[in-house]
This record gives C-alpha cells, sequence and structure tokens, in this order.
C-alpha cells in the first residue's frame, strides 16, 4: 500500500487539479458537472497509473502518455455523457424543437474537445510524471513479469479503445439515423448516448482482445470441471425465479468461473480448499446478481416506454428480499462445490499450490 501510494501521489494530485478549469466553468451547473471530473482523477488516475505505469518496470513514457490521455478523455467526458445519457432518456428531440440543436453542439464540442484538447494535456502531463519518477521505480519482480505482460495488454486495448470511442460512436450515430428516427418524438438519442454503448461495447471486448492469456483460461483444463461443477448452483437458484433467470445464471457462471477459479487459485497465501470455497462462492454469488441487474433494467425499459405510463416500477418488497436470502444460499452451495472439486481433483488448481498442499487425507 506504502508503494502505490509513492507511486500515484504525484499524477493523482496533477491530473485533479487540471480540472479546476471544468470546475470554474461549471460550478453554477449541476454538481455533477463541476465535481464529477475530480472524483473521476481521483478514482481512475491512481489505478491507471499504478497497474499500467509503474508495474511496467520503469516509469516508460509510451505507457505514460498512453494512460495520460486516455484518463484525461475519460475525466473531461464522463460526467457530461452521464447527464446527457439521463437527459436523452427524459426529453426527445421533438420536445426541444430549436433547442435540439444546441444539445447536438454542445455534445459535439464537449466529445470533440475532450479527444483534441483533453488527451493531448493528459499524455503532456503523463510524460512529465514518467520523467520525475523515472529515477525512483525500477520495474516489478520477475515472478509477476508474465501476469504483468498480460494485464498490460488488456490494459492498452482498452486505453487504445477509449481514443478511438468518439469516431465509433460518431459512426455508429450516422449508420443508424434511420432506427433512430423512430424514437425521435420519446428520446433524444444523441452523440453522449452514442458515446456510452461504444464504451459498454468496445472496452470488455478489447479487454479480451488485449488479454489473450487471461481469456485463454476459458479453454484451459483447469477450469473446465469447476465451471461444470458450478454450473449447478446457479441453475438451481435461479430456476426459482424462471427459465430466463436461469439460463442468464448459467451463462454468467460459464463466462466468470474459469476467470475467477483461475485468478483465486493462482494466488498463494491459501490452501487449496480455501481457494476453491472462495472461488466458488464469489462465482454462483455473482450468478444471481448479474440476472438480478438485467430483470431490475429491463422493469425500468418497460416503465418508461409502456404507453399507459408505466406499471413496473421496478422490484417489489418481497422480490428483493427473496434475492437477498437466495443469492448467499447459492454463495454457500458454491463454495461447498468449490472446496470439494479443489480438494478431491488438486489437478484443477495451480500448480504452485498444488505443490505446496498436502495430499487430501493427510496432515500438513
Amino acid at each position: 500500500m506504502r508503494e502505490f501510494f509513492r507511486a500515484t501521489w504525484l499524477p493523482t494530485a496533477l491530473f485533479t487539479a487540471a480540472t479546476l478549469p471544468l470546475y470554474l466553468g461549471n460550478r453554477h451547473c449541476s454538481p455533477t458537472l463541476s465535481l464529477g471530473p475530480a472524483i473521476t482523477a481521483v478514482i481512475l488516475v491512481p489505478a491507471a497509473w499504478y497497474w499500467y505505469v509503474t508495474r511496467s518496470g520503469s516509469s516508460r513514457i509510451g505507457y505514460a502518455a498512453l494512460a495520460g490521455a486516455s484518463a484525461a478523455y475519460v475525466i473531461a467526458t464522463l460526467s457530461y455523457v452521464v447527464l446527457g445519457v439521463r437527459f436523452s432518456l427524459t426529453h426527445s428531440w421533438s420536445q426541444l424543437e430549436l433547442g435540439a440543436l444546441a444539445v447536438g453542439l454542445t455534445d459535439l464540442l464537449t466529445i470533440a474537445g475532450g479527444l483534441l484538447i483533453g488527451a493531448p494535456i493528459g499524455a503532456s502531463l503523463g510524460i512529465l510524471v514518467a520523467l520525475a519518477q523515472r529515477t525512483h521505480y525500477f520495474g516489478a519482480s520477475s515472478h509477476v513479469e508474465d501476469r504483468a505482460k498480460a494485464w498490460r495488454s488488456a490494459l492498452t486495448a482498452i486505453m487504445i479503445a477509449i481514443l478511438l470511442s468518439p469516431l465509433l460512436a460518431y459512426l455508429a450515430l450516422a449508420s443508424s439515423q434511420e432506427a433512430l428516427a423512430s424514437l425521435s418524438r420519446k428520446y433524444s438519442i444523441g452523440y453522449s448516448v452514442a458515446l456510452a454503448a461504444t464504451w459498454l461495447a468496445s472496452i470488455p471486448l478489447a479487454a479480451l482482445l488485449g488479454a489473450r492469456r487471461v481469456a485463454s483460461t476459458l479453454f484451459t483444463r483447469r477450469t473446465w470441471v469447476p465451471t461444470i461443477a458450478l454450473l449447478a448452483p446457479a441453475i438451481a437458484v435461479g430456476s426459482m425465479y424462471g427459465g430466463r433467470w436461469a439460463v442468464c445464471s448459467g451463462v454468467t457462471t460459464a463466462v466468470l468461473a474459469p476467470l475467477i477459479w483461475s485468478e483465486v487459485m493462482s494466488r498463494g497465501g491459501h490452501t487449496l480448499i480455501l481457494g476453491g470455497a472462495a472461488a466458488g462462492a464469489a462465482t454462483a454469488f455473482l450468478a444471481q446478481l448479474v440476472p438480478a441487474g438485467i430483470a431490475m433494467w429491463w422493469l425500468r425499459v418497460l416503465d418508461t416506454t409502456a404507453p399507459d405510463g408505466g406499471g413496473h416500477s421496478g422490484p417489489t418488497g418481497p422480490a428483493v428480499l427473496s434475492l437477498l436470502l437466495t443469492a448467499p444460499v447459492a454463495a454457500l452451495l458454491g463454495a461447498a462445490i468449490g472446496a470439494v472439486v479443489s480438494r478431491h481433483l488438486p489437478a484443477f488448481a495451480a500448480p504452485a499450490l498444488v505443490a505446496t498442499s498436502p495430499p487430501a487425507g493427510t496432515r500438513p
């Protein structure tokens, strides 16, 4: 933790201070616009700088410039995009009339300005911080180098996708005008919504394509048996809410179980059984939260688009209580299954843990 603060306090302070013009320009507007960029900088910059720049082995100029440019773009546009999406879902183009032109120009200037002005400033700040830190950080230890390369590849792809997202959003918006015309009486879908949708689609895809080593764990022999075993609690508990919920829980398990299992079991400091129980519990719990989030979102869509003004106000109290009770039950079942798999099938754990853990049925 001390190393984390030593490595990130300077870039965090500089990027947060750089948001002062945004605060002064928007201090009479919504707090989201005035304080949002500073909050985003405090949260985003330390994580991006430490995991991408510092852990690259040294404060490299290229990594620092890319991290600074992408972070600055997100800092400058995220708050506006959040408000823009909310505005688009509550106002229609027909209601705005002449104000639609002002909304469209504001979208364009903010999002394009973040790329043409904010990104170069962020890259410059990143380079300055990297030059200042070069004499203090000499690289990560060798035993984490392979994993650092995989994560760094994923982060590189994500940052490039962020910088390309304004162009992709414009192309998506221009190619779907006919489809959006039917929604103009109820929504004002513009550049902000297109950019948010581009982020949601491109960032996960870029991460998967960039971290080929991480994505390849979906197919390794150490994860397919735990994944199949953990499908049982996901489908069993999910079937209590219907077939669609069970299918969504099963798909979530199939995606998350290999990633969580390989990540947890590759870390030291715990026994095979404890690691398997933790991985199983986390997977089973998330397998119920994901369909719950989708259900809440779908109810919100029905509430917004219903001709009679809705009627679907969201999940009811008993439904929320039921979820709060069944999700921990699924986690307990997942922990039990994970512990059994890791105890009796040690070949599906990481080699380091297999070498250091006692055989089943023996005392350490």
